[in-house]
């Protein structure tokens, strides 16, 4: 690839060596590898190049190491993809110290690499920094409260950050101060579009603080917190998100444990909510009380495109009027409840879907 490019070829634009790739499996890249990209980078002028993805490969920081000068040396890159490799601690604070200064790039996605508390700091720093980087993929990364801390100080002084996330960070305290200092952050926050902060321990407090503070963005459409804690008492919180937003079109909470009073509280703002369009609930605990006032709020929705509710309590009456408020809820594309009817009751039944799929194997 990079012989044909530097003999004349096609100009090129992407390196892409996934180790995950069938191709590539049974030969991932490690750090000889990346130096010997960067020396060929180094000895052909590779000035269109724009997209370096080396994801689930075998890179360690001695190879991030060659890949910061890279960096430096190549500032039209706009796209890193260094997700799930073996970076550590050194290997991030190189590479963000290429960035603090780095103006061109746009994607950085660094996810899986086990940098912890430490690592993710200098991450956050660079994110205080630097005015370009428009989406961050810092999940499955051991990330502290330290991180999470500096992170929600990055979102108030970053003016460029559209997409953040910060998925199973390991936070410890019952009080939640981590997720405050990022919901202080999302308070003034003015750019950010998206955040996911899945299997994070969110609990009613954290979800509280959260909502509480979007209700003050105007920006931010799409929030995930599936896979937290979420109990019944967060539905006021997230209720109250709902009534207040004026941007918020995807809300996705599969996977906690909102039970009927969560759920009603959500519906009640549902009812009258004009900008959501996606909504997950599926495998919440919920049961018929709350499934029947969702199916009721669902029946005012005009908006409402795209509706998870798998994985609760569907018994043959709350099934029933689910399904009649999805065929009222015109707008409504995609749900991933089927319902089947034996012996005149009527059965929910899993409609399979790629997402659907992620749901039975935990990788939500």
């Amino acid at each position: 690839m990079l012989e044909t490019a530097a003999g004349g070829g096609p100009a090129l634009t992407e390196v892409i060596i996934k180790g995950n790739s069938q191709e590539n499996f049974h030969a991932r890249i490690g750090d000889p590898d990346v130096e010997a990209l960067v020396a060929v980078f180094a000895q052909y002028s590779f000035g269109h190049v724009r997209t370096i993805d080396l994801s689930w490969n075998d890179i360690t920081d001695k190879g991030c190491q060659a890949l910061a000068g890279l960096l430096r040396a190549s500032p039209k890159i706009t796209r890193l993809n260094l997700a799930y490799n073996s970076i550590g601690e050194a290997g991030i604070t190189v590479l963000s110290e290429a960035l603090i200064a780095n103006n061109k790039l746009l994607f950085l996605d660094v996810r899986g690499n086990k940098v912890g508390d430490h690592g993710g700091l200098e991450i956050a720093k660079m994110l205080c920094a630097n005015k370009s980087v428009r989406s961050v993929e810092l999940g499955n990364m051991d990330l502290g409260h330290r991180t999470l801390t500096m992170l929600g100080e990055a979102l108030k002084r970053n003016g460029a950050l559209t997409h953040l996330n910060i998925d199973r960070p390991l936070l410890f305290s019952a009080q939640e101060e981590a997720i405050e200092q990022v919901a202080m952050g999302l308070r003034h926050n003015k750019a950010l579009l998206s955040l996911s902060i899945k299997q994070a321990g969110i609990r009613a407090r954290g979800c509280y603080l959260l909502c509480d503070n979007l209700a003050l963005n105007s920006t931010l459409h799409t929030l995930d917190l599936s896979s937290n804690k979420l109990p019944e008492d967060a539905g006021p919180s997230i209720s109250k998100l709902l009534t207040l937003s004026q941007s918020l079109s995807t809300l996705h909470l599969a996977n906690n444990q909102l039970g009927d009073r969560g759920c009603t509280a959500l519906s009640d703002a549902l009812a009258t909510n004009r900008t959501v369009t996606d909504l997950d609930v599926a495998y919440n605990s919920i049961a018929a009380d709350g499934l029947m006032q969702l199916a009721g709020a669902i029946q005012q929705q005009a908006g409402l495109t795209k509706l998870r509710v798998w994985g609760n309590d569907l018994q043959a009456e709350s099934t029933s009027q689910l399904a009649y408020a999805c065929q009222q809820c015109r707008g409504l594309k995609e749900c991933d409840m089927l319902v089947q009817i034996v012996d005149d009751t009527p059965n929910a039944v899993l409609k399979i879907t790629q997402e659907s799929h992620c749901y039975q194997t935990g990788q939500v």
